[in-house]
């Protein structure tokens, strides 16, 4: 019986530590101090951009296909890139990965200037 009895106090206290542990600090907040332009969101606990405001992403440009056809014996051919950005953007600088080095008689090289990028493929001659 004793035995019993501290089976079930054990289990009583072990309850209350682990509800004591669920418990929200008593200095704990219902609300946050969101930036301009932001509320706070109750159901995630996060500070959300506010109806109709919106909130900088600093996503980076993606670019899309491109492809150009160039003839072997061209001394080189600039390629334009194209790109979308979500939040409205300007590409400064672009770089070309993924090429096949025996195709080029030099690395393609990439630049940009006002938001606008280009490639220049030299192809490998007699190639």
């Amino acid at each position: 019986m004793l035995m019993a009895f501290r089976h079930n106090i054990f289990i009583l206290l072990f309850t209350a530590l682990a509800l004591v542990g669920c418990v929200a600090d008593k200095g704990a907040s219902k609300s946050a101090n969101c930036g301009a332009g932001q509320e706070f969101d109750a159901v995630t606990r996060k500070c959300k951009a506010s109806l109709g405001a919106t909130a900088p992403s600093n996503l980076p440009p993606v670019a899309t296909t491109t492809t150009a056809t160039i003839s072997e014996d061209t001394a080189g051919t600039s390629v334009a890139l194209n790109y979308t950005d979500v939040d409205g953007d300007l590409a400064t600088s672009c770089t070309i990965v993924g090429y096949d080095v025996i195709t080029f008689g030099a690395p393609p090289t990439c630049s940009c200037s006002g938001g606008f990028c280009f490639a220049t493929l030299i192809p490998n001659a007699d190639h």
